[in-house]
């Protein structure tokens, strides 16, 4: 059977033996010695053998406990690959996975072909908040309405048209967000969202009211990305 020595474990075994057959020696030259040599003898190993205890110490106490400690984050590790996916959204934050920095547009002057060309460069953004100036929710459009609202117009009006004109005409390209709070937790948030019918995203606001300036974004994709057990 082999047994494989590290550092560490060659490092540990050496002070030890060397601490036991230092203090031997040092005891067996006081049995040894008399008078004044006692005397000197037992002054070395008063002054050593608390050297030798704290090296003792010392090494056991950090080879034991990196392995206490390896065998409690092994256990922790264990322990969260068995929790449930529900109980896993309740353990994150919303604010650990939200999206802080949201594509949004606060003028509603601004063209729609413009704001769908810059929406499409965004990484596979989708949703676009359109926010007041004070950050408080006015609507939340999606990318495919963007789209879909620009091919029923002629092409030659496509270039005018703005935000304030897609909200007026086509008032049900307005989606329904759930809330919730950031300082929250996914499971608060997916529950939030269920309650919505087709609901794909969260807007996140300090106490979770619409009403308040939105700090960050959650989507359906996300939540489930971490819920997957």
């Amino acid at each position: 059977m082999k047994y494989p020595f590290d550092a560490r474990t060659t490092l540990a075994f050496g002070i030890t033996f060397a601490a036991v057959v230092g203090i031997t020696i040092l005891s067996v030259e006081i049995i040894r010695s008399a008078g004044e040599a006692t005397t000197r003898a037992q002054n070395v190993l008063n002054s050593v053998l608390p050297l030798f205890g704290t090296w003792v110490g010392t090494v056991l106490a950090y080879y034991f406990s990196r392995e206490n400690f390896e065998a409690a984050s092994s256990s922790t590790e264990r322990l969260v690959e068995k929790l449930t996916p529900e109980e896993k959204l309740r353990s994150i934050p919303v604010a650990n996975v939200m999206t802080k920095s949201i594509f949004s547009i606060s003028d509603l002057s601004a063209k729609v072909a413009d704001v769908f060309k810059q929406l499409a460069t965004k990484e596979a953004k989708r949703y676009l908040p359109i926010l007041k100036t004070s950050g408080v929710l006015e609507a939340l459009v999606y990318r495919e309405g963007l789209m879909s609202y620009l091919y029923d117009i002629p092409e030659a009006d496509r270039p005018k048209k703005t935000l304030g004109d897609l909200l007026k005409a086509k008032p049900e390209l307005k989606q329904i967000p759930a809330f919730v709070r950031e300082e929250g937790t996914l499971a608060e948030a997916k529950e939030a969202m269920e309650k919505i019918e087709n609901c794909k995203v969260a807007l996140v606001t300090k106490s979770g009211a619409p009403d308040e300036p939105v700090v960050g974004l959650l989507t359906s994709t996300d939540i489930s990305k971490y819920s997957r057990a």
